[in-house]
């Protein structure tokens, strides 16, 4: 299950054989996991990368949610645009005193307007993320991808998100978005 309510509230939850295996919450600043079957629940900044070693997992929560709102992606940003005969393909650049410098790009189908590819840059211009949206429907006269493929190369980490039963501007109680933690349940403090 993944909750997204803007600007920057993430909630996620995944689950094998109703066996909950995590519990993440975000409000855009701060993120919470919650690993049930270790009774462990982990906590940092959500806009730094968090290598996570007794799970074996890396998470960057401000990246995740990024990308369910693409105005976070070029707010603030100077936007280039180069036209293509199958696609659109935006630049945002960050242009201080005499320097330049790429944040992103989105790479936007010309026939439908759907978002094919988003790229977020690191300062020194290495990519951080690399997401592929694919198999698009429609909800709420809203395109929305079913299907989300994640990459942090660096980091050496991948993600796919595939939804169903997808509900778009539905009413949210903001307590969906609060994270409960067991009592008796070891924090975790990441830097």
């Amino acid at each position: 299950m993944i909750l997204y309510q803007s600007p920057r509230n993430l909630r996620a939850m995944g689950a094998k054989f109703a066996t909950t295996l995590f519990d993440m919450s975000s409000d855009g600043n701060r993120f919470w996991l919650y690993i049930p079957s270790e009774n462990l629940a982990y906590t940092g900044e959500s806009n730094t990368f968090h290598k996570i070693e007794a799970l074996g997992i890396s998470i960057f929560p401000g990246d995740m949610a990024s990308l369910f709102n693409y105005r976070e992606i070029v707010q603030g940003q100077r936007p280039t645009l180069e036209t293509w005969p199958a696609y659109w393909l935006l630049h945002m650049l960050d242009v201080e005193k005499e320097e330049v410098n790429l944040k992103g790009n989105l790479l936007v189908d010309r026939v439908n307007a759907e978002v094919i590819r988003c790229e977020l840059f690191n300062p020194d211009g290495s990519v951080r993320l690399q997401a592929l949206f694919t198999d698009y429907t429609t909800q709420n006269d809203c395109r929305i991808p079913r299907k989300i493929d994640v990459r942090w190369p660096a980091h050496n980490t991948t993600l796919s998100i595939t939804f169903s039963d997808i509900v778009v501007n539905g009413a949210l109680d903001p307590k969906l978005f609060t994270l409960s933690i067991p009592e008796g349940a070891q924090i975790i403090t990441l830097n």
